[in-house]
């Protein structure tokens, strides 16, 4: 576990906080326009594409009508000519086949020339009363189109009356009209007129159609003659989509379109309807170019507004921006010497007085106790230090008492002498040592222990030459080196094993203490790492010898020491000890 405490000052400016308000007043305030303007201008485009396209579809059916009603003139004036009457009277039954041949070609020939300048015409079938085809012909080929639009005669399909009547059959519009003799009213043949569709294309191609936008002609039960649409697929569609019942304009969700504005004008003439339709997607582009342009303007009105802000408080916060410097100063360096000069006599004057005034009062209260504090860390650290010498002195002359019991001179004699240098170095007046001497104290400690566990602890030290000239405090790795002999090492049958490091890592001086001992159970793990972390000398830690080592080392170094303990039970501890650079 890695305790450090290091300072952390941020804020943000008055300057910045009243700059960035401002950009985010006016990119809301445009943000709103923006939004509000796309959906008013989406809306009054809604509102103008119904009215322009209502007027647009009427004066499309009206055209229509004007063709289908020329259209019809046309057709009866073929259609009740007494020359053509008095070919169709001639009955089949009567002549030979070179006059009945003859006599179809005068009724092709009379067809052909009264339909000559009838360009909507693309195709003519004319039969009799028996069921024959008396002329047959299309003007133009169209790929996939049978030869014989009309093969067969259905008279079911006509008006008895002799009235045209319209109607779609596989593609093609045909207009029907049963002949009638003009004095009996008796039926003389049947005529179909197979009407050229280019013709209403043009009328539908005349809004410009895209995919987005369409026209479609339905007839009266609904089925699609002719539509301007590039997707065949989508227009069978329509039908289901929308209601022929009236004339209007409204919206329609339209598959493969999705939400579209729909006009409907149903023509009394034919029953058929002209459908427009629209898709809101290609009108809410508009909307969004315009939204779009108030967004570049607005970005621009932003930049002004920021540019403007900084100049605008500029002059105002420099006074202001002088003192948080020197406020700063003082926080990071510690310098109590600054003063904040400002001649005005308003809020920042009395705020800079008053710093001022407080600067100088932590001054003098620094120079009151500082020899105070000095004095008090002195004592403190004598007391701490008089705590290790009699807990160490109990152990060794426990361990002397108990070699004596066994007559061990030889071991007596290496104890001794550890002791000796241990006691010898200790009464030298000395706050401080050396690494080199800290660690020939951890050695004469460590061959102590070597006796009283009858060798059943080794150990290892080792240290980078750079460190053993390094100053620490005195006796500060001898209480953990107590506790891994007394409390790791001591419990295992089989003894145990010491490993002590000294090294330089990222500049730092590292001391590390590894021991294979039974390790520290979770719960005085925890105790430990939160007494480290809280750093609070008064605080209560079980076990005298660590809590005052550590009081030590936060007493000398404060923030400049990290403490590291790691442990597992069964498995070992290692503590680790790095003091900063700026601790030597």
């Amino acid at each position: 576990m890695r305790v450090q405490f290091t300072k952390s000052k941020k804020y943000k400016s008055i300057k910045s906080k009243m700059v960035n308000n401002q950009a985010l007043i006016i990119i809301m305030v445009i943000f709103i326009i923006t939004i509000v303007t796309y959906w008013v201008s989406l809306n009054l485009l809604i509102k103008d594409t119904m009215q322009v396209n209502s007027e647009l579809v009427r004066v499309m059916n009206q055209s229509f009508d004007d063709m289908v009603t020329s259209f019809k003139r046309n057709y009866n004036y073929i259609t009740v000519r007494r020359e053509l009457h008095s070919l169709l009277k001639v009955e089949y039954e009567n002549v030979n086949d070179n006059q009945f041949h003859v006599t179809n070609g005068l009724i092709h020939n009379f067809i052909l020339s009264q339909s000559t300048f009838i360009y909507e015409i693309h195709g003519f079938y004319l039969y009799d009363n028996l069921g024959n085809m008396r002329v047959g012909f299309k003007r133009s080929y169209v790929p996939g189109e049978p030869d014989n639009i009309y093969p067969v005669l259905y008279p079911e399909d006509f008006s008895p009356f002799g009235n045209v009547t319209i109607s779609e059959k596989d593609g093609s519009l045909l207009f029907k009209r049963k002949i009638l003799d003009m004095d009996t009213q008796k039926g003389l043949g049947y005529s179909v007129i197979v009407f050229d569709k280019s013709y209403i294309e043009k009328h539908l191609n005349a809004v410009s159609p895209n995919e987005n936008r369409f026209v479609v002609l339905l007839d009266e039960k609904g089925s699609v003659i002719e539509h301007s649409y590039t997707n065949n697929e989508a227009v069978g569609h329509i039908y289901e989509s929308v209601s022929t019942t009236g004339n209007g304009s409204f919206i329609e969700n339209i598959e493969g379109l999705g939400k579209s504005v729909v006009t409907i004008n149903t023509s009394k003439l034919t029953d058929w309807s002209i459908v427009s339709v629209i898709s809101v997607k290609s009108l809410s582009q508009s909307s969004a170019t315009l939204s779009w342009i108030i967004m570049i303007i607005g970005i621009f009105g932003v930049m002004f507004g920021v540019i403007f802000t900084n100049i605008s408080t500029k002059r105002l916060l420099t006074p202001i921006t002088e003192l948080t410097e020197l406020v700063q100063k003082v926080d990071y360096n510690e310098n109590f010497n600054l003063q904040f000069e400002y001649g005005k006599k308003d809020e920042i004057g009395t705020l800079g007085n008053s710093f001022n005034h407080m600067v100088n009062k932590i001054k003098s209260l620094i120079t009151e106790v500082y020899f105070e504090e000095i004095k008090r860390k002195e004592a403190q650290m004598q007391a701490l230090q008089a705590q290790v010498n009699p807990h160490f002195l109990y152990n060794t002359l426990d361990c002397i008492n108990w070699l004596a019991e066994f007559n061990m001179t030889d071991k007596i004699k290496r104890v001794t002498i550890a002791f000796a240098n241990i006691m010898k170095a200790s009464a030298r007046d000395e706050k401080k040592i050396i690494v080199e001497s800290e660690l020939e104290y951890a050695r004469d400690f460590l061959t102590i222990y070597k006796v009283s566990l009858d060798n059943k602890l080794s150990y290892e030290i080792h240290a980078e030459e750079e460190l053993l000239t390094l100053m620490i405090p005195k006796l500060i790795l001898q209480p953990f080196i107590e506790n891994a002999v007394v409390h790791g090492i001591k419990k295992r049958l089989e003894g145990g094993f010491i490993q002590i490091n000294a090294f330089k890592r990222n500049d730092k001086a590292v001391f590390q203490i590894m021991d294979n001992g039974i390790g520290i159970p979770d719960s005085r793990l925890k105790e430990i790492r939160e007494y480290v972390e809280n750093r609070d000398i008064h605080g209560k830690l079980g076990g005298i010898g660590i809590k005052n080592t550590l009081d030590r080392l936060f007493i000398y170094y404060g923030e400049n020491v990290e403490f590291i303990i790691e442990s597992s039970e069964s498995l070992g501890t290692l503590i680790e000890i790095s003091i900063g650079p700026a601790a030597f």
